[in-house]
């Protein structure tokens, strides 16, 4: 585990990484979710597929912890949404549709960056950076300002910074590469952009 001591319980050895029992939610009048339920097999990957409105973007928010459900149940990891939201924060990556990515920062301190603000220590931060330039295929390019990498070696290293924690549950708002045996939520409107993950 790359949690640092102290950050982490041990987590429960699910067969289901991503559970949802029907969550809801509304804001005032009106219904964002409802009658969402999905069981998703650790090791696997699903995609949330449906038009414009259908309620994609709250029910992955709801399973990232962005938004408490009004109703139902969901769990990530083992951990219940509701009462154990930071174990689930722990357990996942959120790669959004746009990067996240300062511009001005190489490749190799965007990542030292982002395993400073989750806590790692700095040579750790920096080994677990490495260790994503290799498996990204960005090593070569590491000493680079973000702004010289193409729009692929920017999702690539936006990927890589949602997984510096090794989570085991990742949810991605668009195309991406590489789940790397992790489960991958992927979210979409599009079926064209969704299979290629799925």
């Amino acid at each position: 585990m790359v949690y640092e001591e102290g950050f982490a319980r041990s987590p429960p050895r699910p067969e289901v990484a991503i559970r949802a029992l029907d969550p809801g939610k509304s804001f005032g009048a009106h219904t964002a979710l409802d009658g969402f339920s999905l069981d998703v097999g650790a090791g696997t990957a699903c995609g949330l597929l449906g038009p414009n409105g259908a309620g994609k973007t709250t029910a992955v928010r709801i399973l990232t912890t962005l938004t408490r459900p009004d109703s139902g149940q969901a769990q990530v990891a083992g951990f219940d949404v509701v009462r154990d939201p930071r174990q689930v924060r722990y357990r996942i990556g959120l790669v959004g549709q746009n990067a996240s990515l300062d511009k001005i920062l190489s490749g190799r301190e965007s990542l030292v960056m982002f395993g400073r603000l989750v806590r790692l220590s700095a040579a750790a931060a920096r080994r677990r950076a490495e260790e994503l330039l290799e498996q990204f295929d960005l090593a070569a390019a590491a000493n680079q300002p973000v702004a010289d990498y193409s729009g692929g070696m920017r999702r690539r290293l936006d990927l890589a910074a949602s997984l510096i924690l090794s989570p085991p549950v990742t949810h991605h708002r668009s195309r991406s590469q590489g789940s790397h045996r992790r489960v991958v939520l992927n979210q979409s409107h599009c079926s064209e952009v969704a299979r290629p993950c799925c």
